[in-house]
């Protein structure tokens, strides 16, 4: 036996083991794990044997017995607290969403004593399997709306994957680069958002088919048949030279393809339609509005403004070079599944009868 134990009580632990043990530990401030070791005993055993249980088995009967006093205070709490979280405005919104609204709600009611602090009906709310999660934002929309989505995807649900040609654009511009929220040091105050008033920005014209992917800047101004320097707007006839001829020449034959593009005013000229039939191209009759879930090339512009952001351009060239830069670096596979994503995106649509 080694010599740095007083007593080997491996097994059964005596009373005057324990009575020792505590001295040690209440008195002469000894570390439990010390004295543990002293008589080659576990620390949990030690631990149990002053809280008075002799055994694990008692141990686990006392946090049963606990976890079903916790229980029942839960099921009390939440009696009180269900018609509170069940109330509901007109627009079907909860009329008390975060739990600070329930503690005042229900302190109002008279349970202020029951509910007890914030967090233990946070505490309260988890127990009885509720979550907290962020509400999202669906753009504005109306009946008919919904309709034009149904009436859409009904027909295109079933097109061919990979003979859509997708277009759009997207302004870009240095006040986006900085993240809302930043991880730091627990005495660091993050760097703060700077918003300009006039801030650097690019309008940018994008196009991706089945291995295929074209990109366009248009430019902020122009000079006009006076030689002078104006503010350059996207219309029908600069959308059709700059931004539909390079894509013709471009792209591939467009014979049996589907072009498809949203309601933008540039895009709906009669002209316009007629240049893409002429190209080959099938135009799509209608896009229903507010359906940027069915376009995949938003999904390519969500990619690039967040890797863009996460390169931080400070001026107006570095922008430029780091949006073509992430263009052409994301791989071409997903930018083919993404093109060949539409008829599933038209399908689940349908399915939900052309809701959001």
């Amino acid at each position: 036996m080694p010599s740095r134990w007083l007593i080997n009580c491996r097994g059964n632990v005596p009373e005057l083991v324990i009575l020792f043990a505590r001295y040690l530990v209440d008195v002469c401030k000894f570390k439990v794990s010390f004295v543990a070791a002293l008589f080659n005993v576990e620390s949990s055993t030690l631990t149990r044997r002053f809280a008075g249980t002799t055994s694990k088995r008692s141990a686990l009967h006392a946090s049963a017995a606990l976890l079903r006093k916790q229980r029942l205070k839960v099921a009390e709490r939440m009696k009180k607290l269900n018609p509170i979280l069940k109330k509901r405005n007109p627009c079907g919104h909860r009329m008390f969403p975060s739990v600070t609204s329930i503690r005042r709600e229900a302190i109002a009611m008279g349970y202020g004593d029951l509910v007890g602090s914030v967090s233990s009906v946070r505490r309260t709310l988890i127990a009885a399997g509720l979550t907290c999660r962020v509400k999202q934002t669906e753009p504005g929309h109306s009946a008919a709306d919904v309709d034009k989505r149904y009436t859409m995807t009904r027909k295109r649900r079933f097109d061919v994957p990979g003979t859509h040609c997708f277009v759009d654009e997207s302004k870009a511009s240095l006040d986006f680069v900085s993240s809302r929220t930043e991880w730091v040091e627990k005495h660091e105050r993050p760097k703060k958002n700077s918003k300009s008033q006039y801030p650097v920005s690019v309008m940018v014209f994008g196009a991706i088919a089945l291995g295929f992917r074209h990109l366009v800047f248009l430019p902020q101004t122009v000079i006009n048949e006076d030689g002078e320097k104006v503010t350059y707007h996207v219309n029908a006839e600069t959308y059709k030279k700059r931004c539909l001829m390079p894509l013709c020449k471009a792209a591939v034959d467009g014979a049996g393809r589907i072009f498809v593009q949203d309601n933008a005013p540039p895009h709906r000229p009669v002209h316009v339609r007629t240049y893409l039939e002429s190209k080959g191209w099938e135009v799509i009759d209608f896009w229903p509005p507010h359906s940027p879930d069915l376009n995949p090339i938003e999904n390519m512009w969500s990619i690039i403004k967040a890797e863009v952001s996460r390169r931080g351009p400070t001026t107006r060239e570095q922008l430029l070079a780091f949006i073509r830069e992430e263009w052409n670096a994301i791989p071409q596979v997903l930018v083919d599944s993404l093109v060949c994503s539409f008829p599933k995106r038209c399908e689940n649509v349908f399915l939900k009868m052309g809701e959001y």
